[in-house]
């Protein structure tokens, strides 16, 4: 018969889905002219619980266009600053954040995902008033 070791077990609790996600910013943003777009979670990430400390994970969804967007920033807060890389984005793109343990990427929460709309810059002609605007906008146009 061997000799006893000594071990350490880690029971972690099951980190419940972040709460819902909001936005400083107003939808469709232009994908021209809308840096630091803001979202966020109601809850700050928490310490003391079993298994650990825990934080937020956000990401991107797959399949919406990230190379048009990027974080600004950590991401692993209770909220999260995006830009649009591209002036020519347009579409529904869709933002998730989930809880993990901060010693390790083991049991991690559901994830709760956000989904929110990019309208491209408008093309073409000379404009007066804003120089920026996206279509659905109002502005004078003249085409050359």
């Amino acid at each position: 018969m061997s000799e006893a070791i000594p071990t350490t077990i880690t029971i972690r609790e099951d980190l419940t889905n972040p709460g819902a996600i909001t936005s400083t910013s107003s939808f469709p943003v232009c994908a021209e002219g809308t840096p630091n777009i803001v979202f966020s979670v109601p809850d700050p990430p928490g310490m003391g619980v079993p298994g650990g400390d825990w934080e937020y994970d956000w990401s991107f969804a797959t399949g919406t266009f990230d190379d048009n967007l990027t974080f600004v920033g950590a991401t692993n807060g209770q909220s999260v600053t995006v830009n649009i890389n591209n002036t020519s984005a347009s579409g529904t793109r869709r933002i998730r954040v989930r809880r993990v343990y901060e010693n390790g990427d083991l049991c991690p929460s559901g994830r709760t995902v956000f989904n929110f709309d990019i309208d491209p810059a408008a093309d073409g002609g000379t404009t007066s008033g804003a120089a920026t605007f996206c279509s659905g906008g109002a502005a004078n146009i003249t085409l050359d």
